[in-house]
This record gives C-alpha cells, sequence and structure tokens, in this order.
C-alpha cells in the first residue's frame, strides 16, 4: 500500500492532466451522448467521484508547493468553471447548482483521503 502512494505522487502530475481531461470530456459532452441510466442522483456520484480523483492527484502533485486549503479552492472554482460552460457553450447542457456542489462535497473527500494515506504512509515509514 505505501509503495502504491509513492508511486501516485510520483506520477501524480501526469494522472492529474489525464484525469482533467476526463472531467472536461464527461461535463462537457453533448446532452445526446450521455447514456440515460434510472438510478437516482448517479451524476452527484459521478460527480463526487471526479473530484475526489481531482482533488487527490492535484494534493498528490502540489504536496510540497501549497496547502490543502488551496487545492479545494482552485478545486471548487474549476468545478463552477465547467457549470459556466455547461449553461454557456451550445452542448445542450444546463448548470445546476447541485451538481457544483456534489463537486465541492468531493473535493472535500479527496483531500481527506490523501491526507489520511499521505500521513499513514510517512508513518509507515518512520
Amino acid at each position: 500500500m505505501i509503495k502504491l502512494i509513492d508511486i501516485s505522487i510520483k506520477y501524480a502530475k501526469y494522472f492529474f492532466v489525464l484525469w482533467c481531461g476526463v472531467i472536461l470530456y464527461g461535463c462537457l459532452m453533448p446532452s445526446n451522448d450521455i447514456p440515460n441510466v434510472k438510478i437516482p442522483n448517479l451524476d452527484k456520484v459521478v460527480h463526487m467521484i471526479f473530484y475526489t480523483g481531482f482533488t487527490y492527484l492535484l494534493c498528490a502533485s502540489s504536496y510540497k508547493k501549497w496547502k490543502a486549503r488551496y487545492t479545494l479552492l482552485i478545486a471548487i472554482f474549476f468545478g463552477i468553471g465547467i457549470e459556466v460552460a455547461q449553461g454557456v457553450l451550445p452542448i445542450e447542457r444546463s448548470p445546476s447548482f447541485a451538481d457544483a456542489a456534489a463537486n465541492s462535497l468531493g473535493a472535500i473527500i479527496g483531500i481527506m483521503l490523501f491526507k489520511t494515506l499521505f500521513n499513514k504512509s510517512r508513518i509507515s515509514k518512520s
């Protein structure tokens, strides 16, 4: 487990760029390309997963450079920016406050996950 965390930190910036692409594609694709699944609030769960990964990878790639609160702000503004883009771009998508809230909750989970895993790996090594 510790080795996996160290690998994720080593390559986090590459995974982060890839994950941003996944988020942008998933959130900005035309609405008629999105599969229709009959699970209540599945889209909110997907938003939380997107931003948990986003924030975890951003924390891992920048943990020596800035504090978690800056990472949280970046994630929240990125999520809000995508919601605004959904309202502006001609992709037949509409912005949602609930999606922005799910993004923010996912970002908080990502920071907590990183702090928990990162601290456990550092304690185990000493």
